[in-house]
């Protein structure tokens, strides 16, 4: 399990942040290179369980912390292994890691210093919707379709233009309240019509923008 945070620190900021929360707090220990810090060595904190090193344990990591550059900050990521072993760690040391992230995100954001919080997650969300949002586009083509095959077979033609115009319009007001997520409280009826041609394939790219897909 890896979980990430992006904050509006450098690396040795983020550190001394991070050094000064185990300080404060009994239960976690950071290592710490007197000699100087390199760049690899951002990227191999060990969070350890300072009970089990006050009684001598000799494998008392609880979980890796790695600080890479991103843009005008630094992700942190919060990893379930030991970096000095390269080993998983056990059940209980994951739910005392499991603590320490939980104490580091509260204390970032208390501090207001967090620009985004998990963003693969975030990632993850945006492809579930964009999948989901292309599925009510086939379902609302295909029901349209049906319609206007079905007028243009059982109308006179006169009539059946005038139900392929309904359908023109009535398709991009159907994605405006689905896929562009128009409230209905909307009563600009030109905004909820350009919203939902912006999601119409091609057409929506005369407008700047690109459809949901």
């Amino acid at each position: 399990m890896t979980k990430n945070i992006v904050v509006r620190l450098n690396r040795e900021q983020t550190y001394r942040h991070l050094f000064t929360l185990c300080q404060n707090d009994e239960l976690f220990t950071i290592v710490d290179f007197p000699d100087g810090w390199k760049d690899k060595d951002y990227e191999c904190i060990v969070i350890s369980d300072a009970e089990a090193m006050r009684r001598g344990v000799r494998r008392s990591a609880i979980g890796t912390v790695r600080l890479l550059p991103y843009d005008s900050g630094t992700t942190i990521m919060f990893v379930n292994k030991d970096a000095i072993w390269h080993k998983e760690i056990t059940e209980s040391d994951e739910k005392l890691f499991a603590k320490y992230i939980e104490r580091a995100i509260e204390h970032f954001t208390e501090l207001d210093l967090i620009i985004s919080k998990l963003p693969e997650n975030k990632k993850i969300s945006k492809g579930v919707k964009s999948d989901r949002d292309q599925i009510w586009k086939v379902i609302i083509s295909i029901i349209l379709l049906g319609f206007a095959l079905a007028g243009f077979i059982w109308l006179p033609w006169t009539s059946a233009v005038l139900w392929l115009i309904f359908l023109i319009v009535a398709y991009p007001v159907a994605l405006a309240y689905t896929t562009a997520k128009q409230s209905m409280d909307n009563r600009n009826l030109a905004e909820i019509y350009k919203a939902g041609l912006k999601q119409v394939p091609v057409i929506g790219k005369l407008f700047g923008n690109k459809p949901s897909s």
